[in-house]
Formats: C-alpha cells, sequence, structure tokens
C-alpha cells in the first residue's frame, strides 16, 4: 500500500457512548495537528489506519471548536462512531429551460 495520502480535510460525523451527535468541518489546522503528534507518537500513516487517523481529527476539530474538553484517549473511549460525512450534494437538473423570446 502506498504512503501517498489524498489531502482531504473531511466533513465527520461523531456519536458519543451519551447519544450526543455532532458533525464537524476538519481543516488543515486539524491535519497539522494530526501530522505532528504522529510524528511525535510514531502513530502510523492515515492510509494505515484510517480509523484512527479520523477519530484524531474529529476529536482535534471538536476540540478546538471547544465543543468538548476530552483527552484524546477519553475522547477514543466515548465515540463509539466517527464517520467521513459523505453528503451527496442536491440533484441538479442539467437540462435548462429554453428562455421565452422577447417580442
Amino acid at each position: 500500500m502506498s504512503d501517498r495520502v489524498q489531502l482531504v480535510a473531511p466533513r465527520v460525523d461523531v456519536v458519543m457512548t451519551d447519544g450526543a451527535e455532532f458533525t464537524v468541518q476538519t481543516d488543515n489546522r486539524d491535519l497539522l495537528g494530526f501530522e505532528r503528534l504522529r510524528s511525535k507518537h510514531k502513530w502510523p500513516s492515515p492510509s494505515d489506519a484510517p480509523f484512527g487517523w479520523l477519530t484524531f481529527l474529529a476529536w482535534h476539530a471538536l476540540k478546538r471548536e471547544g465543543q468538548h474538553t476530552m483527552t484524546l484517549p477519553e475522547f477514543e473511549a466515548a465515540a463509539v462512531l466517527v464517520t467521513s460525512s459523505e453528503e451527496a450534494p442536491d440533484a441538479v437538473d442539467p437540462t435548462q429551460p429554453e428562455a421565452e423570446p422577447d417580442y
């Protein structure tokens, strides 16, 4: 498997053990946080541990937004579902109506 990672800041859905649900948009600050701690703690790459990577991004983004104060291990224990929010865009009809002639 390649170590090449597609640089994406995913929107993440989280469900906690207490039933709380969050959706958060991650950004460059969260990606940088992962890179810095990954190097320090010798964590696997996102491609080798995608669930750990996504959980970290959710934890970091929610903490950055002030939505929790948990440590990463506390968050990992409390988050029962962490998924990329793959919201499909609204369907668009590519057929445009004809313009009415201006007589």
